[in-house]
């Protein structure tokens, strides 16, 4: 196993306090990948509960009906037109994209991710905080004895880089107008407020289902979003460990 994959490894056994075997994860690979479903999955028989509710289906029903209702009424769009494997392209246009996204957000019950920003842009952010802080450290270094203090104007630096691009990426707010990583169809769309809902979904739809397993969950999702250094709305019950996660 990667370096990636030994630290979870460990991060899960101690967050839950559970003993989990080289053998138990290589079990769990499909395709060269990991669901994370599936190891959730793991977990919960490690912890001898079950989660009824992620398979219910009238969960699932309950959630596609809400969904679909708040795409209604952000977009215009017939309800009978939003079907699961309709592309959020269609519904949400390049022009209008940001004016409707932020209308589904104000008008859907659950949490739903910003719009991203596109490679280009990050990347550009980066190199320019980079440049600019370079420019500023190389001003200090001639001061005369700044040398001795080497330390501590390398901390600052970093994090001056990012306090920079942290500031660059908000002035170039109006950019913003990407989908979420893996979400391009409406059922991409449902998946990712599931996940990142899942115990206001499963209180508001009147399911009896175990509050431990939520609990699971969220915890499991703190995990791989220290472990990984990913966004907590890119961790789904489909999310791939490799793939969509970028483990090594």
């Amino acid at each position: 196993m990667g370096l990636d994959l030994l630290d979870l490894q460990f991060r899960i056994e101690r967050a839950f306090h559970v003993d989990v075997s080289k053998d138990e994860f290589i079990g769990l690979v499909k395709n060269r990948d990991v669901v994370i479903g599936d190891l959730y999955e793991l977990i919960l028989n490690k912890l001898h509960l079950r989660n009824v509710g992620r398979y219910d289906l009238r969960l699932n029903e309950f959630l596609w009906l809400e969904v679909q209702s708040a795409l209604h009424y952000a977009t215009e769009a017939p309800r009978e037109q939003i079907k699961l494997g309709l592309a959020l392209e269609t519904l949400f246009p390049r022009e209008t994209r940001r004016a409707r996204w932020q209308s589904l957000r104000d008008v859907c019950p659950y949490k739903i991710r910003e719009l991203d920003y596109s490679g280009f842009v990050r990347l550009c952010g980066f190199l320019l905080a980079m440049g600019v802080v370079a420019v500023e450290h190389w001003q200090i270094w001639q001061i005369p004895g700044a040398r001795w203090f080497w330390p501590f104007l390398g901390f600052f630096g970093l994090w001056m880089v990012v306090e920079t691009y942290w500031r660059l990426l908000n002035v170039c707010a109006p950019l913003r107008n990407c989908f979420p990583k893996s979400t391009k169809t409406v059922k991409d769309l449902c998946r990712s407020v599931l996940s990142a809902n899942y115990r206001a979904i499963c209180t508001n739809s009147q399911l009896s289902f175990d509050q431990r397993c939520s609990g699971v969950w969220e915890q499991l999702v703190a995990v791989l979003v220290d472990v990984l250094g990913v966004d907590p709305g890119d961790v789904t019950f489909r999310s791939r460990l490799f793939r969509d996660l970028g483990a090594e």
